[in-house]
């Protein structure tokens, strides 16, 4: 009997997507605030083992100096939502000085937005920044967020040294944990 009710239980251990964005596909109903640094493009410049459409921050080169961005996620009510976890597939390498140029994720919550972590942190302090190395999946606990249109990826650059900048592949946002339990 003991089985039979771990086994009840056993679908709860894995997430249900709500949304799946496919960058490379379609813009997936993303908005840019302002069209400085992101745009729905073909990577020219970034990783070597990429060459597709996707959201990037400027496809054909570094991203711009001294400009401010950030991309919205479309309409999705999440309020009803235990534990939604926003999943983000992603390349970066962006100028890590000490007044360096930053990525992240925040969210509306209370009137005022509010950086949003990855369960296992940034790699500095504030953001994103240095190089991934690679095509990296974060995910980042949605709790408290009533809407995904509230949440925006936001990209601040300085005046001085630019990289080739952030890409986005993929993106969803799961109801539960998405990735099981290691044993």
């Amino acid at each position: 009997m003991m089985a039979l009710t771990w086994l009840a239980w056993m679908p709860l251990l894995h997430a249900a997507p709500l949304i799946t964005l496919d960058f490379t596909e379609d813009q997936g109903g993303m908005i840019s605030s302002n069209g400085l640094q992101w745009e729905w493009a073909e990577v020219t410049s970034g990783p070597d083992d990429f060459s597709a459409h996707a959201w990037v921050t400027q496809g054909d080169g570094n991203y711009l100096n001294d400009a401010s961005d950030h991309l919205g996620l479309p309409l999705l009510d999440l309020s009803s939502i235990d534990r939604p976890v926003l999943v983000l597939e992603h390349w970066y390498e962006i100028d890590q000085s000490a007044d360096g140029d930053l990525g992240w994720i925040e969210a509306l919550m209370g009137g005022e937005y509010v950086r949003i972590y990855p369960f296992s942190g940034y790699p500095s302090a504030l953001g994103f920044s240095g190089s991934s190395g690679g095509f990296v999946t974060d995910y980042f606990d949605l709790t408290g967020v009533d809407d995904a249109s509230s949440i925006r990826l936001r990209f601040e650059a300085d005046e001085t040294v630019t990289r080739a900048g952030w890409v986005l592949r993929h993106l969803s946002i799961d109801d539960g944990d998405p990735s099981p339990p290691s044993s």
